[in-house]
C-alpha cells in the first residue's frame, strides 16, 4: 500500500531565521528541503517567512528564485573576495560594501524583487530608535526593500551604511528581537524557528562559532556549516513527521547571535560610528 503523504500535524505556517551575518551559509541548502515539505502538506505553500539581518538575505534569495547553488556560489563569491580585502587591509571590516553589492545584484537578477517579496510572505525585523523593533512586510519600491534590508544587516561598527527607516536611526533587527514578546504565533505546531546559535527557544539551533559568522571563513568550514545547517533540517522534519514532541521555549534566553549584549551598547556605538554610505549610493536598475 502507498504510503500517504497527508501530514501529521498542523502546517507549518510561520517560518523565522535569525541574524546570522556571515554564518548566513548555515541556512543556504534549507530551502530545498521546505520546498519538498511543502509538497508532502507539512508546510503551508503559503507560509510567511519572519526573519531578522542576514536572515532575510537567505529569505530573498529564495524570493527572486535564485537556485541554491546560484546562492551558495554567490556566498563564496563574497567570502573568498572579503577575506582578500581583510588580510590585505584594504578596506575594514565593514559588511555594507558587501551587503549592498549582493543586493544590487540580486535586484538586477530580479528587478521585480520587492513586488516577489510581498507575495513571498516576507517580513524583516528591524530595530529604530524610538520605536523600538517592528516587522515590516510592505515595500513601495526596490529602494525601499533595499534600506529595511540594510538597517535589518545593521551592526554597528561592522556596517558604515547610514541605516534609517521612516526618519528614525536603525540597527540591526536582532538588537530589538525578544521570540517570546514579538513572534507573531504561539502555537508550537505551526512555527519553524532557526538560528545558528545554540539557544534553546528555536526549533533549529546551530553551533556555528560567532567568529565565523562576524568574520568571513575558509571555503572548507563553510561548506562544512551549510552541510550541518542542511542535516539539521532533515532532522527536524524526520522527527516532525514521526510525531515528536516540539521543543518547549526557556523563557530565561529570548533572542539568538546578538542576545548577550545589552541593547545600549549598540545604540552608542550607532550614535560615535563612521558612516560612508547612505541610501543616495544605491545603485539600481530602472524598474519597468
Amino acid at each position: 500500500m502507498e504510503r500517504s503523504l497527508q501530514p501529521l500535524r498542523p502546517q507549518i505556517d510561520t517560518i523565522y531565521f535569525d541574524g546570522a551575518a556571515w554564518g548566513i551559509m548555515y541556512y543556504m541548502q534549507m530551502f530545498d528541503t521546505i520546498d519538498r515539505e511543502i509538497v508532502r502538506g507539512n508546510v503551508s505553500k503559503n507560509a510567511r517567512y519572519y526573519t531578522t539581518s542576514s536572515g532575510a538575505l537567505a529569505v530573498l534569495f529564495r524570493v527572486v528564485k535564485m537556485s541554491t547553488n546560484q546562492s551558495i556560489d554567490w556566498f563564496h563569491r563574497y567570502r573568498l573576495d572579503s577575506s582578500k580585502k581583510i588580510i590585505s587591509g584594504q578596506d575594514g571590516i565593514s559588511l555594507s560594501q558587501y551587503q549592498i553589492k549582493v543586493l544590487e545584484e540580486i535586484i538586477e537578477f530580479e528587478p521585480r524583487a520587492y513586488l516577489m517579496a510581498m507575495e513571498y510572505g516576507l517580513v524583516v525585523g528591524i530595530t529604530t530608535e524610538r520605536t523600538g523593533f517592528q516587522w515590516i512586510d510592505s515595500f513601495d519600491s526596490n529602494e525601499d526593500l533595499m534600506n529595511v534590508l540594510l538597517c535589518s544587516f545593521h551592526i554597528p561598527l561592522m556596517s558604515t551604511y547610514d541605516a534609517r527607516y521612516r526618519g528614525e536611526i536603525a540597527v540591526d533587527g536582532g538588537i530589538g528581537f525578544n521570540i517570546e514578546k514579538f513572534f507573531p504565533t504561539k502555537d508550537p505546531n505551526t512555527k519553524l524557528t532557526i538560528t545558528t546559535c545554540e539557544s534553546p527557544n528555536f526549533n533549529i539551533n546551530g553551533s556555528v562559532p560567532r567568529i565565523f559568522c562576524l568574520c568571513p571563513t575558509i571555503e572548507a568550514i563553510a561548506r562544512h556549516y551549510t552541510a550541518l545547517g542542511n542535516s539539521a533540517i532533515l532532522k527536524y522534519f524526520n522527527h516532525r513527521n514521526r510525531d515528536t514532541a516540539p521543543r518547549e521555549i526557556d523563557r530565561h534566553r529570548t533572542n539568538g547571535m546578538l542576545a548577550k549584549i545589552p541593547a545600549e551598547v549598540f545604540w552608542f556605538l550607532r550614535a560615535i560610528q563612521p558612516i560612508d554610505r547612505t541610501i543616495a549610493d544605491l545603485h539600481l536598475p530602472v524598474e519597468n
